[in-house]
């Protein structure tokens, strides 16, 4: 049975940095949300968008073109994708949770939420010069990520998909949640 693991958490919290530790000796294959809409939008002859900027377009457009580049990028022949994604989206307008649909047409069966101390959370934003995130202070990352989790706990139970919650960096046990026989080492 083919695992399609969603890692999310918001912004800054180190689901990439995290992954890359973790697949980097993986059989499985790690796909990006943002690179897939991106992708799929400069397919379909739209102007390119950073990934920071994707927060400004219409999200229900990025969601069809998530699932649209998912199913174009994913390799059915692995036991293992994992997507590196947000459940919640800082746009101008506000935080939009990402709808269950979604995960459901791409056929996630996990969903693992990645955590940590707000204040830890500002710093690798502060830290971070390679990305442009909005600026939100301790108390807003804190209610962002409450929201963040809540939701992919709601989208794990609609979709009855296990669920499991990671504090950052903990490398051994996002391995021990993703871990199928000879994929995650």
């Amino acid at each position: 049975m083919q695992i399609v693991a969603i890692v999310t958490g918001i912004s800054g919290v180190g689901k990439s940095r995290l992954l890359a530790k973790v697949m980097r000796k993986s059989q499985g294959q790690l796909l990006v949300a943002s690179d897939l809409i991106a992708d799929e939008l400069s397919m379909r002859g739209e102007r390119a968008v950073s990934r920071d900027k994707l927060r400004e377009l219409d999200i229900t457009k990025n969601q069809r073109m998530f699932a649209a580049g998912f199913a174009r990028r994913a390799d059915r022949t692995t036991d293992l994708i994992v997507l590196d994604a947000h459940v919640v989206i800082d746009t101008p307008r506000g935080l939009e949770p990402m709808s269950a649909d979604v995960f459901l047409n791409i056929g996630a069966n996990l969903i693992v939420f990645v955590e940590d101390e707000p204040e830890r959370i500002l710093k690798h934003r502060i830290k971070d010069k390679t990305r442009q995130r909005p600026v939100r202070d301790l108390d807003t990352l804190r209610e962002q990520q409450t929201l963040a989790k809540s939701v992919a706990a709601g989208i794990a139970k609609n979709l009855e998909i296990d669920f499991h919650v990671i504090s950052s960096g903990d490398v051994a046990a996002l391995k021990d949640v993703l871990r199928t026989p000879g994929h995650i080492r």
